[in-house]
């Protein structure tokens, strides 16, 4: 009985409905007590999208054969360089430098093969641009390359084929020159295989119809600033490779107006909660009118600003909703089973939390003995636990003891909300084959006595007139025996 002294030290007040709240916290606003559905953050929908249309371009002025004619010198470097003759005649200076300069050596290599597919996505034929915008990702200029290789070759040109291992051992200038050289041979291949891992990848996202997530932070506002508007979506309408590189269509569209609402969601019962004519649907409390409404969204723009279309309520349930009328809730209402989410953050750091009595709640150290549904808003963290899993939720804002926000709803109410929402779910999954199999049964059920009876009654009445028949058999047979008995008797006499 240790979970006493978590209860006992914890005092909660006991009803139905309530808001226990310990002080008057200032600054906070808990949500109500709750019935079907509760309060929770606000979010934005989009009620306007506005597109707009782009080229992205990525550039490539050479081709393979140009690119093997510029890498040939940076071949012969990279060929020259383990077999320097001081290299040749002192294995350990060989293996200090030649390690110095292997991560560059890998670099090349990755980088070469980079290109190679790159290239992979021209052709020979000519760039044509489709959209009055375009914005150009990415350029490869084999000048840039050319410059890269050459500058190298200048380093690598102080280096001498006639210095003695002895003569690099005991001169720092020469040891630093060999530093040098292995150090820009390094940047210079992982620079380029960077940034030439980047272009393959965005050319294969692109291949792929997907809009490579790199580009939405480095996008040019130039090419969508036209209309301001609240996030972006972009889409790959089309691509082609040109002998200049590889040009695609993009579609951007933008939140241009949108509505505020507060999220509303169904309070779980067990497995019973409210729901809209489908499971895509959501409810949701305009912030304007404060209206209860059911809305059905999709993302266009962006997960941040759904656009969603508002759906009727059936108006029984709309008004059992504005007056939170139980019974016209549950009589009008869709209702679902399912699981519920476990935790829902609400505002001002609160946290609702759902599930059965397995759910194991802790205000700090102390656990709190009510089971869910409940909205807690603490100063301290709030733990639950499900299954050996347990999730923290930080401490409220500006709360300084601890509210805790209950149903409304009565034991007894509960009770008929499960049980009727069970029992209705059970007749609407009964298909018209199914009210035909079972009516059948029971007509088999109520003639198969009614034959049996039968049966058994035809057979007692066949024992019977069997019985008659045999009776009067045997009267016939003593009359003939007693007429031939009297007429043998005169003949005697």
């Amino acid at each position: 009985m240790a979970g006493l002294t978590y209860i006992i030290s914890l005092m909660l007040a006991q009803g139905i409905g309530q808001m226990i709240l310990r002080n008057n916290q200032k600054g906070v606003e808990p949500i109500p007590p709750f019935s079907f559905l509760f309060d929770g953050k606000p979010f934005e929908v989009t009620s306007k999208v506005s597109l707009e249309n782009f080229d992205l371009y990525i550039k490539v002025d050479f081709n393979l054969i140009q690119f093997k004619e510029v890498v040939a010198d940076f071949n012969g470097i990279v060929g020259e360089w383990p077999n320097m003759p001081f290299f040749n005649s002192d294995a350990d200076l060989k293996l200090e430098y030649i390690s110095l300069c292997y991560e560059g050596q890998r670099a090349y290599t990755r980088l070469e093969n980079n290109i190679q597919q790159i290239l992979k996505f021209k052709n020979n034929e000519d760039d044509v641009s489709v959209n009055l915008c375009t914005y150009t990702s990415h350029e490869l200029k084999l000048t840039d390359f050319e410059r890269g290789i050459m500058n190298l070759r200048n380093r690598y040109s102080q280096v001498k084929t006639d210095w003695s291992p002895d003569q690099i051992k005991n001169d720092l200038g020469k040891r630093n020159t060999l530093v040098l050289f292995c150090k820009q041979f390094a940047e210079f291949t992982s620079i380029w295989d960077d940034y030439s891992g980047s272009v393959l990848g965005v050319l294969q996202e692109l291949s792929d119809r997907l809009y490579p997530e790199l580009l939405v932070s480095q996008f040019d506002r130039n090419c969508s600033g036209a209309v301001p508007g609240e996030g972006e979506a972009f889409t790959v309408t089309a691509c082609k490779a040109s002998k200049t590189g590889y040009r695609c269509q993009i579609e951007v569209a933008k939140a241009t107006e949108t509505r505020e609402y507060i999220r509303t969601w169904p309070v779980h019962y067990d497995d019973v909660h409210i729901t809209g004519e489908n499971p895509k649907q959501i409810f949701a409390k305009d912030m304007e009118t404060g209206e209860i409404q059911l809305l059905d969204c999709t993302v266009i723009v962006s997960p941040d600003f759904p656009s969603c279309i508002v759906e009727e309520i059936e108006p029984k349930c709309k008004l059992g909703l504005s007056l939170d009328n139980f019974d016209e809730i549950l009589n009008s209402c869709n209702f679902a089973l399912g699981e519920p989410e476990l935790t829902t953050p609400l505002a001002y750091g609160g946290v609702f939390i759902q599930g059965d009595s397995q759910v194991q709640v802790t205000n700090g150290d102390t656990r709190i003995p009510k089971i869910p549904p409940m909205a807690l808003y603490s100063p301290l963290p709030i733990t639950v636990r499900e299954n050996e899993e347990d999730l923290v939720y930080p401490p409220s804002i500006n709360v300084t003891n601890l509210i805790v926000v209950e149903t409304k709803l009565r034991p007894e109410q509960i009770e008929d909300l499960i049980s009727t929402v069970r029992w209705n779910l059970t007749l609407k999954s009964f298909q018209v084959s199914d009210y035909i199999r079972y009516t059948l049964i029971a007509i088999q059920a109520i003639l198969f006595p009614m034959a049996i009876i039968s049966l058994v009654y035809a057979v007692k009445q066949r024992k019977v007139i069997k019985n008659l028949l045999t009776k009067k058999g045997v009267e016939k047979d003593n009359f003939k025996r007693n007429e031939k008995y009297l007429l043998m008797k005169k003949v005697t006499k």
